[in-house]
């Protein structure tokens, strides 16, 4: 399993990439639980798309959404960099 950040989560099997959502809540006696919610992908790209499309939902600006995107391409550069290091290893 890979751990995107508190919220998602992205794991597979055989078939599909699965994409975990955690989603903090209450019991009916008022205690915090955390659920998850999974949904189904063809392809990593629809599961970035999803991530992405979730997260800019609660965004009151689009600096709120720059934000965001911004964030997600500095982590995808580090995770390109790492596995090219890994490949010249």
């Amino acid at each position: 399993m890979i751990k995107i950040n508190d919220r998602f989560s992205i794991d597979s099997d055989s078939f599909n990439w699965i994409l975990i959502e955690y989603c903090k809540g209450k019991d009916k006696d008022g205690n915090e639980t955390i659920t998850n919610k999974k949904t189904y992908h063809a392809d990593i790209k629809q599961i970035a798309y999803n991530i992405l499309n979730k997260s800019t939902r609660d965004c009151d600006s689009l600096i709120d959404i720059i934000d965001i995107f911004d964030d997600a391409v500095e982590k995808l550069a580090i995770y390109i960099e790492e596995c090219v290091d890994e490949i010249r290893k």
